[in-house]
This record gives structure tokens, sequence and C-alpha cells, in this order.
């Protein structure tokens, strides 16, 4: 049973777990949403490291607000 059968889920958000983790067969930089098989993915760092780390929170933002427009 995958995850996404298990719980039926139209987004997930992967903070610091790799898409490989979840047996996803597709790979994705971060802060990039990618729909596979009726499913939206966002893979990012931990968030312990976007806290600590001024680049990854500027990504952050800037992945947030592409997704926007």
């Amino acid at each position: 049973l995958t995850l996404k059968a298990k719980y039926e889920s139209r987004f997930v958000l992967l903070f610091g777990v790799e898409p490989s983790a979840i047996e996803l067969p597709i790979q994705f930089p971060f802060f990039q949403i990618q729909s596979f098989q009726g499913c939206q993915y966002l893979y990012a760092p931990a968030l312990e490291l976007i806290e600590q780390d001024k680049s990854l929170k500027v990504q952050a933002r800037k992945g947030y607000y592409a997704s926007k427009s």
C-alpha cells in the first residue's frame, strides 16, 4: 500500500524527507511543486534548516510567490 493510496492525499509536503523515502520514482528540486499521478508534491529542506539559513528562506518565499502567479 503506497502512502498516497493509504491517505488519498492530493497535496504532500516533504520537509526534510527525500521523495525516494516515500517511494516516489521521481526526483525534483527544493521548492518546486511537482505533479505526479494526480497529486502535487512540494519538497523542501527540514524546517529547522530553513529557519537557520537566510538563503533557504528567500528560496522558500520565491517558490511560494511563484506558485501564486
